[in-house]
């Protein structure tokens, strides 16, 4: 396996079991989302423990054109700076330059990687953290969406020019089935949003980007 390999198998653990708080380390802000034509975005990150930590930032593309969250190498995107030292009871920003594809929209995962600690002796809890990165048109409208009942859930057909954050999706009229940030649904793309047995409706109310929509259910 080489390199690139091994880091986007990191990168597709890491995006299943992301956490804003790992241990002493807290992260923010947990979305980096910025117009197509900034430059960077940036993240910081605290240290609220008693000894120094490390990390290392790298990127990857991210698109959905499968179905599925599918990352690749890229060099659109870089760490500044690419090892970030924390000291105890600190903080530190890293910044995520563009050096490529610049006015366009893209999508990225940002993976923040807990490196050794070189003096300390036996086993060690490395926590990666993964973060959504967005470069997209500021101040678009909600992308309109589309869904279709599937046996696992719904899967949700985003129409617009900007990324579907879904957090919230149940009955239209009733009680939410499921909330929180559920998943991403990019340009173009179609995401399934899992569901529970007998959890059917012919009309959904969906939470997206904030703004909760009415969408009827396809077959």
């Amino acid at each position: 396996m080489t390199h690139s390999q091994r880091f986007l198998a990191v990168a597709a653990a890491s995006l299943l079991s992301f956490s804003a708080s790992a241990g002493s380390i807290s992260v923010g802000p947990t979305t980096l989302m910025a117009d197509t034509s900034a430059k960077h975005v940036a993240v910081t990150l605290h240290n609220s423990g008693d000894a120094s930590v490390r990390y290392q930032v790298k990127a990857v593309g991210w698109d959905q054109a499968t179905g599925q969250n599918v990352f690749s190498p890229t060099t659109d995107i870089v760490g500044a700076p690419t090892f970030v030292d924390v000291p105890p009871q600190s903080k530190r920003t890293a910044r995520l330059m563009r050096v490529g594809a610049l006015g366009e929209r893209r999508y990225y995962r940002v993976l923040l990687m807990q490196l050794r600690a070189p003096n300390v002796q036996g086993v060690q809890l490395l926590v990666n953290q993964d973060l959504p990165v967005a470069f997209e048109v500021a101040n678009a409208p909600v992308p309109q969406v589309t869904v279709q009942a599937v046996p696992k859930g719904y899967r949700l057909t985003n129409h617009g020019q900007t990324a579907a954050r879904v957090s919230s999706i149940g009955p239209a009229g009733g009680k939410p089935w499921r909330e929180g940030a559920l998943g991403w649904t990019l340009p173009g793309a179609s995401m399934t949003y899992e569901a529970q047995p007998g959890q059917r409706a012919e009309n959904l109310s969906i939470t997206v980007n904030g703004q909760p929509v009415t969408v009827p259910v396809g077959r």
